[in-house]
């Protein structure tokens, strides 16, 4: 028998590369004919690249999932409710993503169906324990807690949360599944079976829906109060297999969809916050960044409505001539596409590294590729490679890694560090998060879609807007290469779902795929599960994006593309009298009466022409301000308006050229913010609002020429406040607690102070907002908001009075005071003074309260300099 090869490993901290004693280094390998093939290996991976930092991407709950209503009702309860020391212990499920962001609701981390022996243990801790389990832990070893619970009388809650499968592991069969794909099947009922143990013993056992939040925290309310073994049943299909089921019925395109009117949307992040839903995400407008639904995730569950944070949320019906929207781009615009230039060729192995997250389709890309390169003779025939599916239900980080060789099988799965031909972002900080596996001639190929985390949604971190900069600066220039493909992809091909296969094609196009488009495009055919046609399409579509600059650049450039993705950069990209011109169109249809509307718009024409002449304002500071004083006209009149002008008119006066006029900017947004207060007048005249339906139609590809109609129901909750004086209100008090229950919940009194607020539970129609902004004269009798009143009047004449009496001690400490209403920085939030009632009222005390300490500061320096 020959000498055996020794081993080489383990070398000293301190990178002399002798080794510790007895530890062998690559320079003692004995097998020389592979010591060249070692050492280049190893330089390629001192010379990979090293990461910068990258925002994780935690898991959380999917769009629709019924857990998300209880761990909801779990943080409201801790916030608002007065036994809120609870103790919150989740078994192993997808209820385990209660340990993150938004929630943090995990005291205690448990193996499948050891939760309630957990809680148990801490017999001695007195707190309420909360006990979560699912209906596949129940099966296997929770109903043993439960009836232990029940025997001796535990003085615990059980959420025994029933979503109708094993959803963490792969939507597997549990006690309680009611469909097989898309047929029904027997199924049993939990609330029957806990009572059956029960068997006359003191339990409360209750079977609820998680979508019906108020009685849920009814519930939950009673037994944070109560003594005992409380056993509440969260009911409700897991939002995936319902999903899965509705597209196998084959039921068309969609033609309901839950909307975000972002006018309305005030940026607070409460539905976010309350829902960490990834079926919201993020879009610039020209009043600031707001929340929106991204179309491709949501599934119209509609939970972030019933949070009742704010009156921006409706629901938009569309009907399609033909039972289907038009297609945007047709399919004979995608033939004929030419073959890249130069395609890629290698000599030993091609790695391609995708990044991607929970959703995206990256694992349909690595069955994609693994089955073109068999069909391209690579790898005797086998798929080399392997992904990261562990958080992949789940809108967490996964990668997969795909290896051609020519001529081996017998090869690593894994990618060597620095290793990576090509590194395909189907995710951009995915993607950077493969970096580490970068040389200084691999490729990365971008979604320049910017894609939130959670923790982004919630306002607790920023999208790093230098990301792209910088992975260019570790790849270098001329090997990076970047579109918005999810957009793209959900704007033309109908959903952001296709832009992984279209992100195949662009990485073919651009000749960084060594495989031929027949393989691709058939192994595309034999790897997607439905829409096979679409996806073909799709990746004809990503060719389609390199190959024709002139189509992708309409495409982006495309108004209606711009007005639905960058409302920004769509005001951007027209000038100001246009802007100007379509302002005053509207203000002159806008009265009942014409003349009175001509006038109108007469007035705002001729102001808008003052403000020209006049104003050393830059072009798009001055959109900024016409936009905004055509509000105001339609929130007060134009006398409102003008005051609002009149008071940006003196800011400038008072401000400093070489400052580029920071301090006007800063009051063109913030005086703005505190006067379009958005009460119920307000807000039902930006829900009608003809700029919102533009939008909205090319959002759901409208088409009314082709005879496409759209309707709305608004999910909002309008308020009434009357002024009764304290006896009457004093009376009234006795009896509001009677009156949700006469009128089925659908409506509520609130007193305050001598004040009546009558909240109506309801869903308006456009008939209904229409007579709602018609009553402007009963402004300050019935829908005053007092609150938000006295800030408006506090900024101008304390915060902007100070300012035009140069009452401030230096330039910085002015503009930083004149941006309070939307720069006011909390902790974990969203800076702003932002929200709706109960939400924006202690922001208001709180930027009160900074500027006093502000002011007194500065009194403060001023006086030890005297």
């Amino acid at each position: 028998m020959g000498r055996l090869p020794r081993i080489w490993g383990i070398g000293s901290h301190d990178g002399d590369g002798k080794g510790w004693e007895g530890s062998v280094t690559a320079a003692d390998i004995v097998m020389v004919e592979e010591r060249e093939k070692v050492l280049r290996e190893l330089v390629r991976v001192k010379e990979a690249n090293g990461l910068f930092e990258i925002p994780k991407r935690l898991p959380g709950f999917c769009s629709g999932c019924p857990h998300r209503g209880t761990d909801s009702i779990i943080k409201y309860l801790r916030k608002e409710s007065k036994a809120n020391d609870f103790l919150t212990i989740p078994d192993i499920g997808c209820y385990s993503m209660s340990a993150f962001t938004p929630w943090r609701e995990s005291h205690a981390f448990n193996a499948m169906g050891h939760a309630g022996a957990s809680a148990d243990a801490m017999e001695g801790v007195k707190n309420k324990k909360i006990v979560l389990i699912g209906d596949g832990t129940f099966d296997h070893g929770g109903k043993n807690s439960i009836q232990e619970a029940i025997e001796n009388n535990r003085d615990r809650i059980t959420i025994l949360m029933d979503n109708k499968c094993v959803a963490m592991t792969g939507h597997q069969r549990s006690l309680t599944t009611e469909y097989l794909g898309k047929d029904r099947i027997v199924a049993n009922r939990l609330e029957p079976i806990i009572k059956g143990m029960a068997a006359g013993r003191k339990a409360y056992v209750k079977t609820i829906n998680p979508d019906d939040r108020r009685g849920y925290i009814k519930e939950m309310k009673k037994a944070l109060a109560g003594i005992g073994p409380t056993i509440l049943i969260s009911e409700k299909e897991c939002g995936i297999t319902k999903e899965r089921r509705r597209r196998m019925n084959g039921v068309g395109a969609k033609s309901e969809f839950i909307n975000i009117a972002s006018e309305v949307c005030e940026n607070c992040r409460e539905c976010t916050m309350n829902t960490g839903c990834p079926g919201l995400t993020l879009v610039s407008t020209p009043y600031g960044q707001k929340v929106a639904i991204d179309m491709s995730i949501c599934t119209e569950d509609a939970y972030c409505a019933k949070i009742e944070a704010c009156p921006s949320f409706e629901k938009v019906i569309v009907n399609y001539a033909g039972g289907r929207p038009k297609e945007r781009v047709e399919d004979p615009v995608l033939e004929e596409i030419p073959e890249p230039a130069k395609r890629v060729d290698f000599e030993d192995l091609y790695c391609i590294y995708t990044g991607s997250f929970g959703g995206m389709g990256g694992g349909l890309n690595t069955v994609i590729l693994a089955r073109a390169g068999v069909k391209q003779g690579y790898n005797r025939g086998l798929w080399i490679g392997h992904d990261k599916k562990g958080l992949a239900v789940r809108n967490g980080g996964v990668y997969s890694h795909i290896i051609f060789s020519k001529g081996r099988a017998n090869i690593s799965p894994v990618i060597t560090i620095g290793g990576a031909n090509l590194i395909n972002g189907l995710d951009k900080l995915e993607g950077a998060r493969g970096l580490k596996y970068s040389n200084s001639s691999t490729k990365f190929v971008s979604n320049e879609t910017e894609l939130p985390t959670i923790p982004m949604l919630v306002g607790e971190e920023d999208y790093p807007k230098e990301i792209s900069l910088k992975i260019r600066e570790v790849v270098g220039e001329p090997n990076y290469f970047g579109l918005p493909v999810s957009e793209l992809s959900e704007f033309y091909l109908g959903s952001k779902i296709y832009s992984n296969v279209v992100m195949l094609g662009v990485a073919y196009q651009l000749g960084l795929l060594p495989l031929d488009s027949k393989n691709l495009e058939e192994a595309i055919t034999e790897s997607a599960k439905a829409a096979k046609k679409v996806n073909v399409k799709a990746f004809r579509f990503g060719r389609k994006l390199v190959a024709d600059k002139e189509f992708v650049g309409r495409l982006i450039k495309n108004p209606d593309f711009l007005l639905v993705y960058n409302e920004e950069a769509w005001l951007s990209s027209r000038s100001l009298d246009e802007v100007i011109g379509e302002k005053a169109e509207i203000l002159e249809g806008y009265h009942v009466f014409r003349s009175r509307g001509r006038k109108v718009s007469k007035s705002y024409i001729e102001s808008m022409a003052s403000l020209r002449k006049g104003w050393p304002l830059d072009e798009e500071a001055l959109k900024a301000v016409a936009i905004r004083a055509y509000d105001l006209v339609r929130w007060g009149g134009f006398s409102y308006a003008t005051t609002y002008l009149d008071l940006v008119r003196k800011t400038i006066e008072r401000d400093l050229v070489e400052e580029g006029f920071r301090a006007t900017k800063a009051v063109i947004r913030n005086l703005y913010k505190v006067m379009a207060i958005k009460d119920e007048l307000w807000v039902a005249e930006l829900l009608l609002g003809p700029e919102k339906l533009r939008r909205d139609m090319a959002r759901y590809n409208v088409d009314p020429s082709r005879g496409d109609k759209i309707k709305y129901v608004h999910l909002n909750r309008p308020q009434l406040n009357v002024h009764l004086g304290r006896p009457l209100t004093g009376l009234i008090g006795a009896i509001k607690k009677h009156v949700p229950n006469i009128t089925g919940g659908k409506v509520e009194l609130i007193t305050v102070d001598g004040d009546v607020c009558v909240r109506f539970d309801m869903d308006t129609s456009a008939r209904s907002l229409r007579m709602i902004r018609r009553l402007k004269f009963l402004r300050r009798l019935l829908f005053k908001h007092k609150k938000e009143d006295g800030f408006r009047d506090w900024y101008i004449d304390e915060v902007l009075g100070r300012f035009l009496k140069r009452g401030y001690e230096n330039y910085q400490l002015a503009v930083k005071a004149l941006s309070l209403p939307l720069e006011l920085d909390m902790p974990n939030h969203v800076k702003g003074v932002t929200g709706f009632r109960e939400v924006i009222y202690p922001k208001i005390d709180l930027a009160k309260y900074v500027y006093a300490i502000m002011i007194k500061r500065m009194e403060e320096s001023l006086q030890d300099r005297l």
